[in-house]
């Protein structure tokens, strides 16, 4: 959308303590045609609603990536302290990304379809297509971010995002 970096930016200045901002996503075919409903899963996780950092961070361990990289925002300085991209990982960069930016700072989700997503009808034109080699790779990526992750946390913060599932609480 024109608005979108607009809209983006100002609720950045007016709310310092978040780290970005995601909008929500309407997606499309080749033809710009709005395919919401053939990518259900996919259109629901696009557009989420709000929730405290340690879900998200949870939520994003367990079940993976459900932000749509085009509708992000984010503060330079906390992307130069996260760091950038890591573009030696294939499929999953942006879920390794906002891994690192959620540790920093909470996230907002903007309420509005503000951009699109395309998805080509031949699923091979598809990046993040199901074929068993992407499958592999993608699992491969996602243990080493998850691992890599899991290392760089103190036991506060594990506790803080996982300890309210641990059979045992006082556990160490």
């Amino acid at each position: 959308a024109p608005d979108k970096l607009e809209k983006q930016v100002t609720f950045l200045e007016e709310h310092p303590a978040y780290s970005g901002c995601f909008t929500w996503a309407d997606i499309i075919d080749e033809n710009r045609k709005i395919i919401n409903k053939k990518y259900e899963h996919l259109y629901r996780c696009f557009c989420s609603d709000n929730k405290p950092t340690n879900q998200w961070l949870k939520q994003l361990f367990l079940y993976g990536n459900f932000f749509c990289a085009p509708s992000a925002c984010i503060r330079k300085e906390l992307l130069d302290k996260a760091g950038q991209y890591r573009y030696a990982l294939l499929q999953l960069q942006d879920y390794d990304l906002w891994m690192r930016l959620f540790k920093l700072g909470p996230v907002f989700i903007w309420k509005e379809k503000l951009i699109y997503y395309r998805r080509f009808n031949d699923e091979n034109k598809n990046l993040s297509r199901k074929s068993e080699p992407m499958m592999w790779r993608g699992t491969r990526e996602r243990q080493y971010i998850q691992s890599n992750w899991l290392a760089g946390l103190s036991m506060e913060q594990f506790f803080e995002i996982f300890g309210h599932d641990m059979r045992n609480p006082d556990a160490c």
